[in-house]
């Protein structure tokens, strides 16, 4: 009985064999009894046989697949991680072990079973698994082995395996890749198109739609089929009598990742200070191919090393090399090759912990990474947490590193992409691939879905042009997908969607309202005492000197971002690693604010002694006007050293870190800017091209105050406005000719405030200009303290 079990797919011939073969190896062992070692040898050799392979290659020559031998049987024992579909799949496995009990009571088992999921989680080997649990002939064979140049062959193959299933019932056929003959039909090239290679598909899938409508009742053959596009397959394929069950296979959570783990490692020997719930949490977004290559590339790490058992270092160094694999990468990128986007690794996790300054979002947040963590204990109260969050700032403030934090407190998987990646030149792209992204992660979920940019997407929708440009139409209708995702979550899906912009004026109401992006969270630049924890959080790990002042330097640096302040670090060690210093000096972190802030020094251009007495005075100007006037930057530093592209500069800082500013302290800032050029025009006699860049400034900031901040005595308390109603396209002016007139008068009249105030500021402090115009002469840099003493007189003179 045991024989027959094994020989299951012989024929009488080949039984036949089996005997005699068992017989001759007794015969040449001098026995006069057949043993069940003989048999099994026997039926070994005559697997192997030549003859019958020929045979075999004969019957399954129409297409590629092959008969699961039992040595090779597969039961849902060796099965980890996907405990769901076991459970749905183990009435298939009894209708074929006990076709009788289901034929007594009259229920019919789904002749087709849809197996969905990413590539390497498990859906070829839980088909196999309901084969071995059945004692079934299992058939696999991809779809695209179907797909033939000539119309008809396909099809003829379809038919061919089918009879072979049915010829050796209970069988499983399971066809991989079932979308890439199952795909929708009737499309651009259908028939009617007279494209042949479409013709053959529609072919071979109206055969296999024939062949599942073809079954008894009760035929003893099943058809499974595995896809990681279900929405593309053809609705015919899965109507009620074929693929009529789909069963859904995501990736493992971190239970599933354990159990894979444990079942590849249990064959070998583990050191006794493995921790496989720590690699489990390392593996996040691995597959279960992926869980099983971990295990086999510790094991090729310790025979390296002549080592019998695996350690913790050979664990996660293997996951290390899984995450850089090459075939990995690939995978991934055709799981995700609908948009630039990554699961972000145990390797890259950050938490809270690695933010700093901004403690009033972070707080914000933490409800999110309860409710990702803790889902059940929400569910009991029924609450539930925003499906949509905002984070609205400007660049550079922290607003990407702080999705990733929430994920990585949750230990969730981490989806980014920039909206831009969205917007696309055909029609319907950019919807496709919203979609392909959230399908993905509530696959993984938890998840965190990050969309940077996105404004890009989320502008108001039907303005100018909108009826006509297919580019409008493709952003109209990737938001409008986008808002249909957030729609369609479950309460408790496990999706968190965070968007980040620094132009929420502009964005489409309908993103904004209850229900989707309905909490929104300012993140503002950080303040001294932020500034001062963001430089800790990044010096920690670096040698600072005992000098370095980390408080003055976040006291000089308002209005620096978190990533400027962890590039002023970045660019401290480098200047010290590149001058072989043992480690980082104050003269050093100032130079790296220096850096950031207006660039490298550059000594290329050679200024002509005229050249540089004008930028001396120039900047001299800059410095006089700060030091006298009360709403103005106190200058903390001046030089006429290049730097980036200007060939000096002042270097101010708002003490204060003043938020409100009055109309004379504003008029005070654009008169430091005409600092400069009022300086040329007093000692040179008419200004030069160096103070084109103050001029824009103090330009934009005197239409400002008229236009947006209602400071002209001439307009009053009204605000003119030059933009659309926020598509983010310019529009015309809302203004009448007349009052756009009355505003260049007004905003005349305030530069001219500020250009006589920098003149006045100057001519009373003549002595004190050219004092400082001769110390930067000669020494090139002045710091705010001799500064200060040159104005007062009180320094040495130069």
């Amino acid at each position: 009985r045991e024989v027959a079990r094994r020989a299951y797919g012989m024929t009488g011939a080949d039984l036949a064999n089996v005997i005699n073969e068992a017989a001759l190896l007794a015969g040449r062992a001098s026995k006069s009894a057949i043993s069940q070692a003989e048999l099994e040898e026997g039926l070994k050799r005559v697997r192997e046989a030549p003859e019958r392979q020929r045979r075999l290659s004969m019957r399954a020559r129409s297409v590629g697949r092959r008969a699961t031998e039992v040595d090779e049987r597969v039961t849902f024992a060796q099965v980890a991680g996907v405990d769901d579909a076991i459970v749905e799949l183990s009435e298939v496995k009894d209708f074929l072990v006990e076709p009788e009990r289901f034929a007594e009571v009259g229920a019919l088992i789904p002749r087709g079973i849809l197996l969905y999921g990413p590539p390497g989680c498990g859906k070829s080997l839980l088909a196999r698994a309901v084969a071995g649990e059945a004692n079934g002939a299992f058939f696999s064979v991809s779809a695209t082995d179907f797909v033939q140049r000539y119309v008809g062959v396909g099809a003829g193959r379809v038919r061919d395996l089918f009879a072979e299933a049915r010829a050796v019932a209970p069988a499983i056929v399971f066809i991989d890749e079932i979308d890439a003959i199952g795909g929708r039909r009737g499309g651009d090239s259908g028939p009617e198109s007279g494209d042949s290679g479409q013709r053959e598909q529609d072919q071979t899938l109206n055969q296999i739609l024939i062949e599942l409508d073809g079954f008894e009742a009760r035929t003893g053959v099943i058809v499974m089929g595995a896809t990681n596009r279900p929405d593309m397959l053809d609705p015919a394929l899965l109507r009620p009598g074929r693929f009529d069950r789909q069963v859904g296979i995501s990736l493992p959570d971190r239970a599933g990742r354990l159990a894979i783990l444990e079942l590849h490692a249990a064959s070998r020997q583990l050191e006794p200070e493995v921790d496989l719930e720590d690699v489990a949490e390392r593996a996040h977004g691995m597959t279960g191919a992926d869980l099983a290559n971990v295990i086999n590339e510790a094991a090729l790490l310790a025979v390296r090393d002549e080592r019998t058992a695996l350690s913790q270092a050979d664990l996660e160094a293997a996951v290390n090399r899984l995450v850089e694999a090459p075939e990995r990468q690939r995978r991934l990128s055709m799981r995700q090759r609908s948009v630039g986007r990554r699961a972000s690794g145990i390797d890259e996790r950050v938490t809270f912990a690695d933010v700093a300054g901004i403690d009033d979002a972070v707080e914000e947040l933490i409800e999110v990474r309860d409710f990702l963590s803790e889902p059940e204990r929400f569910a009991e109260m029924g609450v539930s947490v925003p499906r949509g969050i905002l984070l609205d700032g400007p660049p550079g403030c922290g607003k990407t590193l702080l999705a990733k934090a929430v994920a990585g407190e949750a230990n969730a998987a981490f989806y980014a992409a920039s909206a831009t990646e969205f917007v696309q030149r055909y029609v319907g792209v950019g919807a496709g691939r919203v979609r392909d992204l959230f399908a993905e992660a509530r696959a993984v979920a938890p998840a965190i879905v990050f969309i940077d940019e996105i404004d890009a997407i989320g502008g108001r929708r039907g303005g100018a042009g909108s009826d006509s440009d297919s580019g409008s139409r493709d952003l109209d209708q990737t938001l409008n997908q986008l808002l249909i995702e957030l729609d369609g979550f479950e309460p408790r899906a496990g999706v968190i969607v965070i968007g980040a912009t620094n132009r929420i004026d502009i964005l489409d109401p309908a993103l904004l309202r209850a229900g989707r992006f309905d909490r929104q969270i300012e993140i503002s630049l950080p303040d001294r005492a932020g500034r001062r924890a963001i430089l800790d959080l990044y010096a920690r790990d670096k040698r600072l000197a005992d000098e370095v002042d980390l408080d003055g330097v976040a006291a000089v640096t308002p209005g620096f971002s978190g990533a400027d302040l962890a590039s002023i670090v970045n660019e401290a060690g480098l200047l010290a690693a590149r001058r072989r210093l043992p480690g980082i000096s104050r003269d050093l972190m100032d130079e790296a604010v220096e850096r950031v802030l207006v660039g490298i020094s550059s000594r290329r251009h050679v200024m002509t002694p005229e050249e540089r007495r004008v930028v001396a005075y120039h900047e001299a100007g800059h410095a006089i006007v700060g030091l006298a006037l009360p709403g103005g930057s106190v200058p903390h530093k001046v030089t006429i050293v290049p730097r980036g592209q200007r060939v000096g500069y002042v270097w101010s800082v708002d003490e204060d870190e003043r938020v409100i500013h009055s109309r004379s302290a504003l008029i005070d800032q654009m008169a430091i800017g005409f600092g400069g050029r009022a300086a040329e025009e007093l000692v040179v006699g008419e200004p030069g091209s160096g103070a084109a860049d103050d001029l824009a400034k103090v330009s934009s900031l005197a239409r400002k105050m008229v236009c947006e901040l209602g400071m002209s005595e001439a307009l009053g308390g009204v605000t003119y406005n030059g933009h659309g109603a926020g598509n983010g396209y310019h529009a015309a002016p809302s203004y009448s000719d007349e009052e756009a007139r009355l505003i260049g008068e007004e905003v005349r009249r305030l530069i001219d405030e500020a250009h006589e105030r920098s003149r006045r500021v100057l001519s009373e402090s003549r002595a004190s200009l050219d004092r400082i115009a001769d110390a930067l002469l000669e020494r090139e840099t002045l710091s705010a303290d001799e500064l200060k003493g040159l104005v007062d007189g009180t320094a040495a003179p130069v």
